[in-house]
């Protein structure tokens, strides 16, 4: 079931190349707007740390994140919306909800606190045990564990992301109950997506020696399809929990 899943926001995703273009248009040209309005001193560059975080805080960048940070709001509204109550996105960008943006903003942060409280709990313990027994082999054992109890934690309350994109109520519990029936299963995809999301993250690096524009064109497009493919999977997990939809 969880290959089947993680199969499936591939193909919604890749079936609907088209769409999906259009609806992650803001991600996309703020993305590319980056490129000429973001100061100089990446990778590659022979500026000095110290240089290259002045960089990194300054007014430029800082406009360009909250900026990105409200495109990709908007474009998993928009994907949300159209997978699952099929409103097609226009000849270019898809509809800006700033209601539906809003709401899924408040409970990203919500969800964020969660993540950030169970994880110091977590820490505190694993800490406690891993000094207890003089391992840091344990440590880094019991780290790894918690991470993908945290993706399967995270991934089971979310379902109130893609409730609030359609304007659908829900609440954490609920979402917590919903994925009951699928808590192994969203385990497994969870761990997928995880592992799939690392191993492209990597598909750039050869590309650095050579250019640095395409490097940066190659992650870009990898980024594009884990945020698409991430934002798929969840959808598709909303379909099966929430309105027993099927996938073949």
């Amino acid at each position: 079931m969880a290959f089947r899943i993680f199969i499936h926001a591939f193909r919604m995703v890749f079936g609907n190349f088209g769409a999906a273009l259009r609806v992650s248009m803001p991600m996309i040209v703020v993305a590319v707007l980056g490129v000429f309005v973001l100061p100089s001193g990446g990778v590659g560059d022979a500026a000095a740390p110290a240089d290259q975080l002045s960089n990194l805080l300054s007014g430029p960048f800082l406009i360009w994140l909250i900026a990105y940070l409200v495109a990709t709001l908007w474009v998993a509204v928009a994907w949300h919306r159209y997978c699952l109550r099929e409103e097609y996105p226009g000849a270019v960008m898809p509809a800006f909800h700033g209601d539906r943006i809003l709401g899924y903003l408040g409970w990203s942060l919500l969800i964020m606190l969660v993540a950030i409280v169970t994880s110091v709990v977590a820490g505190l313990i694993i800490g406690a045990l891993a000094a207890l027994a003089q391992s840091p082999v344990l440590a880094g054992l019991l780290w790894l564990g918690w991470f993908g109890t945290l993706l399967w934690l995270i991934q089971r309350i979310s379902l109130v992301l893609p409730a609030s994109a359609v304007n659908e109520s829900g609440s954490l519990r609920q979402s917590w109950e919903a994925t009951r029936p699928l808590s192994g299963t969203i385990l497994a995809v969870a761990l997928m997506f995880a592992l799939f999301s690392v191993l492209l993250g990597q598909a750039a690096l050869p590309f650095f020696g050579v250019s640095a524009v395409l490097a940066g064109l190659v992650n870009g497009v990898a980024q594009w399809i884990s945020t698409m493919l991430g934002l798929s999977i969840l959808t598709t997990i909303y379909g099966i929990c929430i309105e027993g939809r099927t996938i073949e």
